[in-house]
């Protein structure tokens, strides 16, 4: 019988890990201590070794989009994902977002635009990628009067976009925006 997994965030050989966990990796987060693992659930202040790690914020259901984001960057950037626009705005307004990534697929037309308009007014530093659901050149304008560093769309061409991320992810630690990838 398969274990249920668990949900919620962990830190895993020194990483912070958020969301879904399975039954191996929550053994191995079980060694800290309560006090930390309730500050990092509750969402308090992280442990002083990741206070100022970049954040790469993913804005997407997709889960193999999550999972190669999260594969394009090496610690100590954190990689958070949201799931619709209000839960990508309301990570967004804390501080170290420095690179965003927002898939269209699933945000309303109306909500893209101010999803993207808050993305440079708390974020105005940050690098955007924008993954589209469909090629359509009026987005692909509009996306990109918002100041976005790279567009793309459906299907994702993943070893161009891991290419990208990586990029990004150093040149905000050349710029002085984050810390570097190792890719």
């Amino acid at each position: 019988m398969k274990q249920p997994v668990a949900e919620g965030a962990f830190l895993v050989g020194g990483s912070l890990m958020r969301g879904v966990i399975s039954p191996t990796m929550r053994k191995r987060s079980e060694g800290q201590r309560p006090e930390e693992i309730r500050r990092l659930r509750d969402g308090a202040a992280r442990p002083a070794a990741s206070a100022s790690a970049p954040v790469m914020l993913v804005v997407s259901r997709d889960s193999d989009l999550i999972k190669l984001a999260s594969d394009s960057v090496t610690p100590p950037w954190i990689v958070e994902q949201s799931a619709d626009h209000e839960e990508g705005w309301r990570a967004m307004v804390r501080p170290r977002v420095k690179l965003v990534v927002i898939d269209d697929d699933g945000i309303d037309e109306t909500a893209r635009g101010w999803l993207l308009g808050q993305t440079r007014k708390h974020a105005p530093d940050a690098m955007v990628v924008y993954i589209a659901s469909a090629h359509n050149s009026d987005v692909e304008r509009h996306v990109r009067a918002h100041q976005v560093q790279y567009y793309t769309s459906r299907p994702v061409d993943r070893e161009r976009v891991h290419r990208v991320l990586a990029s990004f992810a150093n040149a905000a630690y050349r710029d002085g925006r984050g810390s570097a990838s190792s890719h």
